[in-house]
């Protein structure tokens, strides 16, 4: 790769003003001279994040990181230095000097950055499509103003597309802009091609859909699509019955840590004016129609990552899910995790089959009004929920609603809170406060010693002899397949925590491991049912029927996690060491490469008598929503 030159490097250092590059990703207040915000290095609650303009640096105290304009470029877009530059520099429209004159011809970009051009390309085409003079243009555009009831004016500004049924055109003209293949097969755009080769055509994932931008918050460039089933959808398309669907994670796109319109509204949102979470993207779009910051999830339940980004930017959010069953399930879900991580929340309730779609065109710009004057305290929604009818409940329904409630009062931190709460309960109970006081004592100290207990799987009179504890780290997959065979829940958290390289997939419990966080990472793991289809071969199907017999207790499952996940990092870093050792031993008369491979080994050494911290924190607490009455929660 080409050098960027010293002077071009320190003339963008110069233009380029720090705080305008972090304030798109992190929610800044001014404190005197500096600015401060929570760290979008680590899940923190109180802000200790800073940038100090006078010297164009940032230093985040929760996590150690400090560093100029291109540090911070290289960890949250996970870039190197040099692209890192190149990206500053497009950003700012300041040409980049190499060390021997402009890049060479050849010259490679990052595989981030083309596939950010690809999708730079994919948007046009498809916004090319819906508008054009074609039988297609013309059922789509009708589609668009007839039956859902947007203006074209709104397509036009947020480059709504169309993929047609036959989607083939887009890549021959990604292949004539001379994308790698590696970019291509990516991008998440495409399906890989059966035949192989990197002459062979790439099948085009979405056909006859209706697609929907997803920009990133921080740079507001098109990282991925959502795309809605249309009348056009070819029959043969093997995810046709599917309403809706995404792209797939790709390098740029994460989906449960990607917040569907942030970046159109992290502007707007402030107390007065806080964020509305939708459970769809075009409910979130005409939420705009009418003046409301509003945010959905990627068609999966909301996260605590997507919470947290919301906080950085604003500490007030409206819940505005469906008025059906499943919405005020995903309500009660988000609940305790909006808690945990110190959200202002309010619900505005929907009517039975309502969504907010159906209500902003009927109503117009008086729901803007509505939705705040109107929303909800949370624990007020929850009894709503809960008891919808305390007058006329009988004791035991008013006992399963405290339990229930009592759940989601153990997520708050603050004891000032749960006192508060527990006033505002026993007035909505109608239950005298002091009886619902005590019960709640009685409630946490029950929770208190289930979790206490020491770690156990399975009964050790029944193990083999190879599955002793003494051989830890052969069994750490293991651990963390019975707990998610017990509790599936715990996957997507359990897939932002871990590696894939820390995996040994030699053994039948890492290829297993791998592919159900493969399946959570899809959005299509749903527990032990669905295993059939993730077992290859006989091997793998008796050691699977194995580890089934064994039972999975969970009186203290997050230490047994935190030891599973914590041995698989160090087995991975041992790896890496013996890796240089040998590296070491092959380098015989190169002295400066044995020095760098011995500080590689003196860092990785440390790291594995210090580890670093994998979990900035994690609960296990009962979802009030779930069959058993002791699924945990997983919080990184």
């Amino acid at each position: 790769m080409p050098i960027i030159s010293r002077t071009c490097i320190e003339n963008i250092r110069h233009k380029v003003n720090i705080v305008e590059v972090v304030a798109p990703v992190v929610g800044l207040r001014k404190t005197g001279l500096n600015f401060r915000g929570l760290s979008p290095f680590t899940n923190e609650k109180t802000p200790s994040f800073y940038v100090l303009p006078d010297k164009n640096i940032f230093n985040c105290f929760s996590s150690g990181e400090a560093g100029d304009v291109f540090k911070f470029v290289q960890l949250t877009e996970k870039l190197n230095f040099q692209e890192a530059v190149e990206a500053l520099a497009m950003r700012y429209n300041i040409p980049v000097e190499y060390e021997k004159g402009m890049a060479p011809t050849g010259f490679k970009p990052s595989i981030r950055k083309e596939i950010l051009d690809i999708h730079d390309i994919a948007t046009a085409h498809y916004h090319a499509n819906f508008m054009a003079d074609t039988p297609e243009g013309t059922q789509i555009r009708t589609y668009w103003r007839r039956n859902r009831k947007f203006s074209l004016q709104v397509a036009r500004q947020h480059k709504i597309g169309l993929a047609l049924p036959d989607e083939s055109s887009l890549f021959q003209q990604l292949q004539g802009k001379n994308f790698s293949r590696e970019a291509l097969e990516k991008c998440g755009l495409f399906f890989p091609s059966k035949q192989g080769g990197k002459k062979s055509t790439l099948f085009p994932r979405f056909r006859g859909r209706l697609m929907i931008p997803i920009r990133e918050h921080a740079n507001r460039r098109v990282i991925a699509f959502t795309a809605r089933q249309l009348d056009l959808t070819p029959r043969d398309d093997p995810s046709r019955e599917a309403k809706y669907i995404n792209s797939p994670e790709t390098p740029l796109f994460n989906k449960s840590r990607t917040l569907f319109g942030l970046h159109q509204c992290k502007k707007e949102a402030s107390p007065a004016n806080p964020f509305i979470l939708v459970e769809g993207q075009l409910d979130a779009i005409r939420c705009w129609t009418v003046g409301l910051p509003a945010v959905a999830p990627q068609g999966t339940s909301i996260t605590e990552g997507q919470l947290l980004l919301l906080k950085r930017f604003n500490q007030e959010v409206i819940f505005l899910f469906d008025g059906d069953e499943a919405g005020e399930k995903a309500a009660l879900r988000a609940l305790p995790m909006a808690w945990k991580v110190g959200l202002d929340i309010r619900f505005y309730t929907l009517k039975k089959g309502e969504d907010p779609d159906d209500v902003i065109l009927r109503t117009g710009e008086i729901f803007a009004s509505l939705v705040k004057e109107e929303s909800v305290s949370p624990l007020r929604f929850a009894i709503d929920s809960l008891l919808p009818h305390p007058a006329q409940a009988t004791p035991q329904e008013k006992d399963r609603a405290a339990k229930a409630a009592f759940a989601l009062l153990s997520n708050l931190g603050s004891e000032l809170m749960r006192v508060e709460y527990l006033t505002q309960l026993a007035h909505l109970m109608k239950i005298e406060e002091a009886v619902l006081s005590t019960d709640f004592k009685k409630y946490l100290s029950a929770k208190k010693s289930r979790f206490s207990s020491p770690p156990r799987f399975g009964d050790p009179t029944q193990q083999r002899p190879e599955d002793n504890r003494n051989s830890k780290l052969t069994n750490a997959e293991e651990d963390l397949i019975l707990a998610l065979f017990e509790y599936p829940d715990l996957g997507e958290s359990l897939s932002q925590v871990i590696d894939y390289e820390w995996i040994d997939d030699s053994q039948a419990s890492g290829r297993i491991l791998n592919r159900i966080l493969a399946e959570v990472d899809h959005g299509s793991w749903h527990g032990v049912g669905g295993m059939d289809e993730l077992l290859e071969t006989d091997k793998e199907r008796n050691y699977f029927f194995a580890i089934r017999s064994k039972e999975c207790l969970g009186e203290n499952l997050l230490q047994v996690i935190k030891e599973a996940v914590i041995s698989l990092y160090k087995r991975h870093v041992r790896l890496q060491i013996k890796s240089l050792d040998a590296g070491i031993q092959n380098q015989t008369g190169q002295p400066k490469k044995i020095t760098e491979y011995m500080k590689q080994r003196r860092d990785l050494k440390r790291s594995i008598n210090n580890p670093p911290n994998l979990f900035q924190s994690i609960d296990l607490t009962v979802a009030p929503h779930a069959p058993r009455n002791d699924q945990p929660t997983l919080r990184k």
